[in-house]
């Protein structure tokens, strides 16, 4: 071991020996986005100062409610960059789904809404459409957002508003890089957490600043793989090219493992049924923790007929994740076949 480590881990453990930051806050299983560069030093990625304080207008810190979060605009609109503006939208429901205060709406629901009130109107929805669109999919906030992009500068703001009652938020604006889009994301979840009155705990902090990968071209196909139809060539496509420009990022591995699986019991071609156990492998190699790669191994290795080796990946991946109904449920089947 050389020195700068040996100095790296001595200064990690003094910093927990005297009330530091705990080290999970640094140190990840999944690769993290690079450090900010000097000129954004006064932001770092786990540092969100200046978080608005909750507008009571809009909803009570204790109360729960229901989030559509409408489809993002672009300006200038530039061929390309749709996926980032439904990635802003979408990023949203996938880092604060879990939030206990917060439940989001199937946003295929919304854009569906979207697509068929709006009618090509540049301005998009008015108060009496989006009135509409609140009582048909029963959202108490509706979330719209609008995003800024120079070269690989980014500003996107956000607004919510309660459609019952017509109360709007101010405008919340983050600004960040395109090849830092994690923590652009972060920022944005956390700071419209806050708005609500329902600011995360560090706990909810960790989860929400995870970022699958630490490679900008990797995060993009992610991005527009999870645009794609499932099964697609076109969502498989993005996924393979995510895992050659990072082949650590674990959640392209899982998403490419289950993608193979499905084409794999659509046309019931052994081959993909191979190609779904190489990715569940490698995913559970370069994360050991990960639950949703042990649960796809015990689904295709019950679909192989190794049954023994099946158990063996669901219970692991119910010892790592107990609220896993797929496990359960893919274990409870097992179990059901006298196995």
């Amino acid at each position: 071991m050389g020195i700068p480590a040996v100095a790296l881990i001595l200064s990690c453990v003094l910093a927990a020996q005297h009330g530091g930051p705990s080290l999970i806050r640094y140190f990840s299983l999944r690769p993290t986005p690079a450090p900010p560069a000097a000129r954004d030093a006064a932001i770092p990625l786990l540092m969100f100062r200046g978080l608005r304080a909750h507008d009571a207008a809009l909803s009570a810190p204790s109360e729960a409610c229901r989030v559509a979060v409408l489809g993002f605009s672009a300006s200038p609109r530039r061929k390309g960059d749709e996926w980032l503006a439904v990635e802003l939208a979408d990023s949203l429901a996938r880092k604060l789904g879990a939030h206990p205060r917060l439940e989001f709406i199937d946003h295929a629901l919304v854009r569906s809404f979207e697509r068929r009130h709006a009618k090509g109107k540049a301005a998009g929805l008015d108060k009496r459409r989006l009135a509409m669109l609140a009582h048909a999919a029963g959202a108490d906030i509706l979330v719209s957002g609008a995003l800024a992009r120079n070269g690989d500068a980014l500003a996107v703001e956000i607004k919510a508003m309660r459609p019952a009652t017509g109360a709007e938020s101010e405008g919340v604006r983050v600004d960040g890089r395109i090849d830092r889009l994690c923590e652009v994301e972060a920022r944005l979840a956390a700071r419209f957490a806050s708005l609500l009155g329902s600011p995360p705990d560090d706990a909810e902090m960790e989860r929400i600043a995870e970022c699958p990968t630490s490679s900008p071209e990797a995060f993009e196909e992610l991005a527009m793989a999870r645009q794609a139809a499932e099964g697609s060539h076109t969502r498989i496509r993005h996924l393979q090219r995510a895992v050659e420009a990072d082949p650590g990022c674990v959640e392209a591995r899982c998403m490419l493992g289950d993608a193979y699986y499905g084409i794999g019991m659509t046309y019931q071609y052994v081959e993909w049924f191979n190609m779904a156990l190489a990715e569940y492998r490698k995913a559970a190699v370069v994360s050991p923790s990960c639950a949703r790669a042990f649960e796809g191994l015990g689904v295709v290795y019950m679909r192989n007929g190794r049954y023994d080796l099946a158990r063996r990946a669901l219970e692991k991946a119910i010892s790592l994740d107990p609220a896993s109904k797929g496990a359960r449920g893919s274990l409870a089947r097992l179990e059901g076949m006298g196995y």
